[in-house]
């Protein structure tokens, strides 16, 4: 078995001998038989390896690492962790980490927000804006699903992907041995072996457990915004002293603010942002429920009115229930088949994003039966994020499985001990057609309850479109005051109406 690992030596950026990164400017060095690397579905995994010669190659960490065996490329990645150490005199070995490109997409953030976009579209534009700049290309990108509304607000580039795969079902993205990046369906991306009693391997277990399983999902969003807010008078009324107006929601746009000078008819005020506008007559800010009347206008006073046409914001909370799911458990538990979990994702914007994020929650780990083996001679094609099939009679198993995760490390000089975990997969191409259906019914749903419960894309869901809140004055005690039946608790001010 030939091992070989290649360091790079800081050279121009291009395609390179070994894959992108460098124009061949990579220099060999000679390791120790303790390697081990790990290879895991968007997690940023580990290469550990000491070099025992690094035959004049300067070893830094941020430079670029190949490690082929027998020609092919086994690992790449990038040098985080460097631990130089002298075994005896003048003998000097480094004990080196090496994590994969995950790592370029983990330090990178993304600020953005897309309006009737599929998911390909935000991978791609991801990529163009951000990722570039660290040599990742765009491999096989595929639609995905419609969202009708996104909020990246600075996660990780690598956060953004997983949350975008988690809301397509049966999709996942990875980076390769060559900094592309793909977002495929995984029933596209199947390995030719098949694990069966002709395959070599080893200690073949499955594992079925009921960790991580949900069939009821709460979700803590972010802020949807509300329909036009007409016309309100927000408080306090104008007093001859008071600049700072508040209505009931805070702000997710510009508004409309306008004022009615001693009856003399409304006129339309100018409105800026404030700390970063001059000038006007009133600022807002998003996300405040107030707007500020400019101190160099003259006062409103109590013969004066004002009123705000503004877009509002919702926190957006929501349980999704798989009544299908639900009814199985009960059946096979005898309870109430009930698993319940809560998940906070700050960047959903629309109730629509929230139900798509919790069915793809719901579905990701509705089944978490996996299975443990070991190859010791060769992998193969296998590669995490591709589908296998596995047929072992003597388990009743013909399934067709995800490979999760891939672990390496050397036993002997003559072979190399792979150990697999793979997850409980399937054909779920059909999925998004689903979730295109489910987006459809979701589009519809204005509820403005900050709290919205979800049985299932079959039931019809009844709710009201406004919220009716009325504003009484308050009571206070009184010497002269006493009980009466036709005492009610305070005045009636004013009414108002908010619209989702």
């Amino acid at each position: 078995m030939l091992r070989q690992c290649f360091i790079s030596n800081q050279q121009a950026y291009g395609a390179g001998l070994y894959g992108s990164g460098y124009y061949g400017g990579f220099g060999l060095v000679y390791i120790a038989d303790d390697w081990i690397w790990g290879r895991s579905i968007n997690e940023q995994n580990s290469f550990i390896f000491t070099i025992i010669d690094n035959n004049s190659v300067e070893i830094i960490k941020g430079l670029e690492v190949r490690f082929l065996i027998d020609g092919s490329r086994s690992f790449a990645g990038i040098i985080t962790d460097v631990k130089p150490y002298e075994t005896l005199p003048n003998y000097l070995y480094y004990k080196v980490i090496c994590e994969t490109f995950e790592l370029l997409a983990e330090k990178r953030k993304i600020g953005a927000v897309f309006n009737n976009k599929n998911a390909g579209y935000i991978v791609n534009y991801i990529i163009d804006t951000v990722l570039f700049e660290e040599g990742i290309t765009a491999g096989d990108i595929q639609d995905g699903i419609t969202f009708d509304k996104v909020i990246f607000n600075y996660p990780s580039c690598k956060d953004a992907l997983n949350k975008l795969k988690t809301a397509c079902t049966g999709y996942n993205w990875h980076l390769d041995f060559d900094k592309k990046l793909h977002f495929i369906e995984r029933s596209t991306n199947k390995c030719i072996t098949t694990i069966n009693t002709s395959f070599i391997h080893r200690g073949f277990t499955p594992n079925y457990t009921l960790n991580e399983f949900r069939d009821i999902q709460y979700i803590d969003g972010g802020k949807k915004e509300t329909n036009l807010q007409p016309e309100i008078t927000p408080t306090p009324k104008p007093d001859g002293e008071s600049r700072e107006f508040t209505v009931t929601l805070p702000i997710a746009r510009e508004p409309i603010v306008e004022t009615n000078l001693n009856g003399a008819g409304w006129t339309t005020q100018t409105v800026g942002i404030n700390g970063l506008d001059t000038g006007k007559q009133f600022y807002w800010t998003y996300g405040s429920d107030k707007v500020s009347h400019d101190t160099s206008e003259v006062v409103l006073t109590d013969v004066d009115t004002i009123r705000v046409s503004y877009y509002g914001l919702l926190d957006i909370k929501l349980i999704y229930e798989d009544n299908a799911l639900i009814s199985e458990r009960a059946a096979i538990d005898g309870n109430s088949g009930k698993y319940e979990e809560v998940f906070t994702n700050k960047d959903l914007g629309t109730n629509a994003a929230a139900v798509q994020y919790a069915k793809g929650l719901i579905d990701k780990y509705n089944k978490t039966d996996n299975i443990d083996l070991t190859i010791e001679y060769q992998i193969e094609d296998l590669d995490i994020n591709k589908l296998i099939k596995v047929e072992k009679p003597l388990f009743g198993i013909d399934d067709w499985f995800l490979i999760k995760s891939i672990n390496a490390e050397q036993q002997t000089p003559e072979y190399v001990t792979y150990s697999i975990k793979l997850l409980l997969g399937e054909d779920v191409g059909s999925y998004e057609d689903y979730f295109n259906s489910l987006l459809t019914r979701s589009h519809d749903i204005n509820a403005d309850d900050t709290l919205i419960k979800f049985k299932g894309v079959s039931e019809e869901w009844v709710y009201d479109g406004s919220i009716t809140i009325n504003a009484y004055q308050k009571l206070y005690p009184d010497v002269d005051l006493f009980p009466d039946v036709d005492l009610f608790p305070g005045t009636l001010n004013y009414t108002e109406v908010l619209y989702d």
